[in-house]
């Protein structure tokens, strides 16, 4: 189950936008993210969306690309992103 990450969403990405389909990028870039700040949590659940969304600015940059990539994040959300936490993409 820790395995198979939920889809998650970067805030302003409306839930009904997103891939049922969970690929094996956001699956390994995302593990530790989950297990760091959502463990436990039903895989998919809006629950672990929101907790994702809660920490999106303490994601790992491959996990918020991956995001990304597989459309669980706009251009705009990674804009944010990057601008908050200073990182390079």
């Amino acid at each position: 189950m820790i395995r198979r990450l939920a889809v998650v969403l970067f805030v302003g990405l409306v839930p009904a936008q997103a891939s049922a389909v969970i690929n094996q990028a956001v699956e390994d870039a995302c593990q530790s993210e989950y297990l760091t700040y959502c463990f436990g949590m039903k895989i998919p659940s809006e629950p672990l969306r929101a907790c994702f969304r809660k920490n999106m600015y303490k994601l790992s940059l491959g996990c918020a690309k991956a995001l990304l990539d597989n459309g669980e994040a706009t251009k705009a959300d990674m804009v944010r992103y990057l601008a908050a936490t200073g990182k390079k993409k």
